[in-house]
């Protein structure tokens, strides 16, 4: 296992020796939220309706993805836990850090204090080869719907948080669940920028035509990116 987590941080930093061609993060992600995410017609702006975290819990078949750091990697899949809303008010936030930053445990994020019993843990599972191998991450939530602090839950995990962002979330019929996410992540480390995309579904395997539906979405929203790497699932281990 410790062998893999080395794999993992190469791949990283192999991210962090290149720049992407993906084009430059903006300053503020959350402007690639659909109105899926940020409450639709009422003009939310993330504050009120919107992302249902409770929705995203479960199994999900990643479909589709640009991250370096799964080279090498396949079957991927993911199980999310909602764990709660963080607590507000213990930061005044006007530098985006709340005052109890550095607390062991606690991170303040946009006024809004982090723990591991607040936002979403997932559970990220892969193969490396013949071998099985579980990434656990971590989304802290902040003050706007769908814009995350992301982690891995892993020693000195948390001394380096991604932005990330739900650009989409389409919901089932029966309004219980989504059916299908998009995941847009940028971070700039000096002029190096470090990309992701993920989309994922609940269904095990996608037509073209609908993989084709969810990248519109992503190129609708102003997201600039290359070609996708695409997960087969033909032949996968069921989640353990």
């Amino acid at each position: 296992m410790a062998a893999l987590l080395v794999l993992r941080a190469v791949a990283l930093i192999t991210v962090y020796g290149a720049t992407s061609t993906v084009g430059s993060c903006p300053a503020d992600i959350s402007i690639y939220r659909t109105s899926s995410v940020t409450g639709g017609d009422d003009g939310d702006d993330g504050d009120g309706d919107g992302l249902d975290l409770m929705k995203m819990n479960g199994l999900w078949y990643e479909q589709a993805y640009i991250d370096l750091a799964q080279v090498g990697e396949s079957c991927q899949v993911f199980n999310n836990t909602y764990l709660g809303e963080a607590s507000e008010d213990l930061g005044d936030g006007s530098d985006g850090v709340g005052d109890v930053d550095g607390v062991d445990g606690v991170d303040g994020v946009d006024g809004h204090v982090m723990s591991s019993t607040s936002g979403i843990d997932q559970k990220f599972h892969v193969k490396y080869g013949p071998i099985p191998y579980t990434l656990p991450l971590h989304y802290d939530t902040t003050d706007q719907t769908g814009v995350f602090q992301r982690y891995a839950q892993y020693p000195g995990g948390k001394f380096l948080k991604f932005p990330s962002v739900v650009v989409d979330a389409v919901l089932s019929d029966d309004g219980t669940e989504y059916t299908s996410l998009s995941e847009y992540l940028c971070y700039m480390i000096g002029p190096i920028e470090y990309v992701e995309i993920r989309i994922a579904t609940r269904s095990v395997s996608v037509t073209n035509d609908e993989l084709e539906e969810m990248e519109d979405v992503l190129r609708g929203v102003g997201i600039q990116y290359d070609n996708l790497t695409y997960v087969d699932h033909n032949g996968c281990d069921p989640w353990p």
